[in-house]
């Protein structure tokens, strides 16, 4: 072992258990201590082991807690979002006139008006294909910014 106690804790601790081992099985008097003070040492080394183990059992713990809650959170956040939805039902069968009555019953605000809709990106690395039955097949890339859902409409014009 070093002369000087390692920074990382770990590898201190496995250290000294080393050290512990050796001075366990050997007359102390000989390095110069005493055996009270390797007895001191051991006792010393599984209080920190067993303050570490408890510390690791600590992290998971509070590792598993996390992620308990980000799936109690999540699940919460579904069910919010389907009694909104039915708020909203709600309100548009009672009419504009009473819609904002529901929403105030239910304590929530209406839904904003909503802005105009961004035109959708244009088809890239078009490429069409015709089939034997004279039909034209067309494979395009797009880059929708991870929105998903957009659709596209092709409509083929024959010449009169």
């Amino acid at each position: 072992m070093a002369r000087r106690a390692d920074k990382n804790d770990k590898e201190f601790l496995v250290d000294c258990r080393a050290l512990a081992t050796r001075w366990q099985g050997a007359d102390p008097t000989a390095f110069g201590l005493t055996e009270l003070e390797v007895d001191l040492f051991e006792t010393r080394l599984l209080a920190a082991l067993e303050a570490r183990e408890t510390a690791q059992k600590a992290r998971i713990l509070a590792k598993a807690s996390f992620v308990g809650q980000r799936e109690a959170v999540a699940s919460l956040r579904s069910l919010f979002g389907a009694l909104v939805g039915s708020v909203d039902v709600k309100a548009k069968r009672e009419g504009p006139k009473k819609a904002r009555g529901v929403y105030a019953a239910a304590g929530i605000r209406p839904p904003e008006k909503p802005g105009p809709r961004p035109a959708p990106p244009p088809p890239e690395n078009l490429e069409p294909t015709l089939t034997p039955g004279g039909a034209i097949v067309v494979t395009f890339t797009i880059d929708d910014r991870a929105r998903g859902g957009l659709l596209y409409e092709a409509q083929r014009q024959t010449a009169d």
